[in-house]
C-alpha cells in the first residue's frame, strides 16, 4: 500500500559507512554521553551552548585560523556555487566606498547649486501688499525715466548697507 500524501516523509538517503572499524575509545565516549543524556536530560548541544568559550565572538576566528577553515567557503561544488567567483567590486568594502563616493559627489553638487526660496503669501492682504509694492517700484522707475532724476531717496535702515 502507498502511504497517504499528507504527512509523508521520504526515507533519508544516508551515505554508505566509511571503510574500517570505528575507534573504540571514541565509541566508548559517545556511549557515555548517551547514557548521561538519557539519565539526566543534559544534551551535548545544551552543554556546548553553556560554555563561555563558545560564546566568545573571537572563537570563530581562532578556530578558523587553527583548522585552516575558509569562513566564506562552501560544501557545494564550484559548479553549483563558488563564493570566490565574485568580482572585487561586489564585496562589502567596495560597495561602501562607492556609496561614500556617491554621497560626497551629491554633497558637492548641492553646494554648487543656487538656492531659490519660494514664498507663498499666507493671506490675500499679503498678496495685495506685494502688488502695491510692485506698482510703487514701477511708478518710481517711470518717474525716473521721465524726469531723469531720482525720486526722493528712501530712508535707509541699519540693515541696509
Amino acid at each position: 500500500p502507498t502511504p497517504p500524501e499528507t504527512g509523508f516523509r521520504p526515507e533519508p538517503d544516508f551515505p554508505p559507512s566509511p571503510p574500517g572499524t570505528p575507534d573504540a575509545a571514541l565509541q566508548a565516549q559517545i556511549k557515555e554521553w548517551l547514557q548521561i543524556s538519557l539519565k539526566s536530560g543534559i544534551t551535548f548541544n545544551s552543554e556546548l551552548k553553556n560554555k563561555k568559550t563558545i560564546g566568545n565572538p573571537a572563537f570563530l576566528d581562532q578556530v578558523s585560523k587553527q583548522e585552516g577553515i575558509n569562513e566564506c567557503g562552501t560544501n557545494y561544488p564550484p559548479e553549483l556555487f563558488d563564493p570566490t567567483a565574485y568580482r572585487p567590486e561586489q564585496y562589502m568594502e567596495a560597495l561602501e566606498m562607492e556609496a561614500m563616493r556617491r554621497q560626497q559627489k551629491r554633497a558637492l553638487s548641492s553646494k554648487s547649486r543656487t538656492k531659490v526660496d519660494f514664498v507663498r503669501p499666507h493671506s490675500s492682504s499679503a498678496l495685495k501688499n506685494a502688488a502695491a509694492a510692485a506698482s510703487l517700484a514701477a511708478t518710481a522707475i517711470s518717474h525716473k525715466a521721465a524726469n531723469g532724476a531720482d525720486p526722493a531717496p528712501a530712508k535707509r535702515g541699519k540693515w541696509d548697507q
